[in-house]
């Protein structure tokens, strides 16, 4: 009996070590794999689309963990106090609210992915406190290694407007809850230290921050206008079409094929009881709502001048407009 119970210890250790060894070996063969996929260059790109369609959520910031009724492990929520609620515009110093506590000091924002990474050092800036951050654990546990964070874009983000200035961004959300994707662009720290407000970037969310999408629709028709603006649609042809132009005209065809909806969010008494409401942020000091959709998505000589110069003589005519409006 001595010698079997010595020997439980060891059989659970090597078991452990081989855990170990084979998540090395996968976080290898996954470096391996990425060097050969096709990633996005770190320099001379023009423009990147970043457009997906999955599911949505969030949680709260973790600041721990707690026990609740069934004494199981839980992720401890941060307080808000008296901060502002970004859905109702009003803190949340009632426990029976339709929402939880919406900003991006208390809230984290996610997108699905349909497997889990073995890089835990990609969570290092999420409040995973509390959440199930073990990658061998049962694949149907809920885990944000399965989950790719608002944080996580912003980051990519920074790093392409770092090291190749002027690179057009053009994000498509088709997800609920994706609004709150969108909402570092128009953070004021952020945009203070970073200034996001110079970034050409151009972001779409189909629904807000705590809001059901309503499937494809929109993503659908967004993409049937952008042909036209290409000249795709050789029966129309092309047109001028100004990146924002062609989201005012996707956004009008959007609600009117979703009359229904739309009469509803009328009635609802407020935005969190609201459905697919589509939402638009763009670095608003770079020029990329004037920019013509074929500056952005062809690659045709007639189209490829330099988004950079093209922005920055955006800026320029409209900081002269401005100057003439000041002299008289």
């Amino acid at each position: 009996s001595q010698s079997q119970s010595q020997s439980q210890p060891q059989s659970q250790h090597s078991s452990s070590e081989n855990k170990k060894s084979e998540r090395k070996s996968e976080e290898k063969q996954c470096e391996r794999e990425g060097a050969r996929r096709p990633v996005v260059p770190v320099k001379g790109v023009k423009s990147v689309f970043f457009w997906i369609n999955t599911h949505g959520g969030h949680h709260a910031v973790s600041v721990g963990t707690r026990l609740n009724d069934e004494k199981e492990i839980r992720p401890k929520p941060v307080e808000p106090g008296d901060l502002k609620c970004d859905v109702c515009m009003k803190p949340h110093l009632k426990k029976e609210m339709s929402h939880g506590h919406s900003s991006l000091k208390t809230r984290e924002w996610f997108l699905m992915l349909p497997y889990r990474t073995p890089n835990l050092s990609l969570y290092s800036h999420i409040s995973t406190a509390g959440h199930m951050m073990d990658f061998d654990s049962d694949g149907h546990i809920p885990s944000p290694l399965a989950r790719f964070y608002w944080q996580h874009i912003f980051k990519s983000i920074h790093t392409m407007q770092s090291s190749d200035k002027g690179r057009v961004v053009v994000c498509l959300y088709q997800f609920c809850t994706a609004g709150g994707h969108l909402k570092w662009m128009e953070n004021d720290s952020i945009r203070a230290f970073h200034k996001t407000h110079h970034w050409p970037v151009f972001m779409m969310a189909t629904a807000r921050e705590q809001q059901y999408s309503l499937g494809f629709s929109f993503t659908e028709i967004w993409l049937r206008n952008l042909e036209k603006g290409l000249g795709i649609d050789s029966e129309i042809g092309s047109k001028t079409m100004s990146m924002q132009s062609l989201f005012d005209e996707s956004l009008e065809w959007y609600w009117a094929t979703h009359g229904v909806e739309s009469s509803h969010n009328a009635r609802a008494p407020s935005p969190s009881y609201k459905y697919g409401e589509i939402q638009v942020v763009a670095g608003e000091k770079s020029g990329i709502t004037d920019l013509d959709v074929r500056q952005v998505f062809s690659n045709t000589s007639k189209f490829t001048s330099n988004i950079c110069s093209a922005t920055n003589s955006m800026i320029e005519k409209k900081e002269k407009k401005q100057q003439q409006k000041q002299q008289q």
